[in-house]
């Protein structure tokens, strides 16, 4: 999902930023270094959760939200970016990267689904 709006014309030559820009980055996609994604920011932070929703080996699916978006709504989390989505002009080196997730994981597919909470 894209930020792009199937009536819109391509009037600028800015249709391959608005193409690549998803709801929730802080600025326009492709605004920033060149060949960076959002998975290398210093912003992109996981999602806020219940502690015990997901085990921590399956925490890093590809999508967190941006913490520079937070800050510019005043405290309004946006929605949550992929992991691949290019970089914005608020973009700085995260220093602990993580790796890519291996593959997207769904609902049904996580292992501890169906197992029961110890009491």
């Amino acid at each position: 999902m894209s930020i792009i709006n199937k009536g819109m014309t391509d009037a600028d030559g800015r249709s391959r930023i608005y193409a690549a820009t998803m709801p929730g980055m802080a600025h326009f996609a492709l605004t920033g270094p060149e060949g960076k994604t959002c998975r290398e920011c210093f912003f992109w932070q996981p999602q806020p959760r219940a502690p015990d929703f997901e085990p921590p080996i399956l925490r890093n699916s590809g999508k967190r939200t941006c913490r520079q978006y937070k800050n510019l709504m005043r405290g309004k989390s946006g929605n949550a970016v992929p992991h691949d989505a290019p970089a914005c002009r608020y973009f700085e080196q995260e220093k602990r990267l993580l790796p890519p997730p291996l593959y997207p994981l769904k609902r049904n597919e996580n292992p501890t689904a169906n197992r029961r909470k110890a009491i």
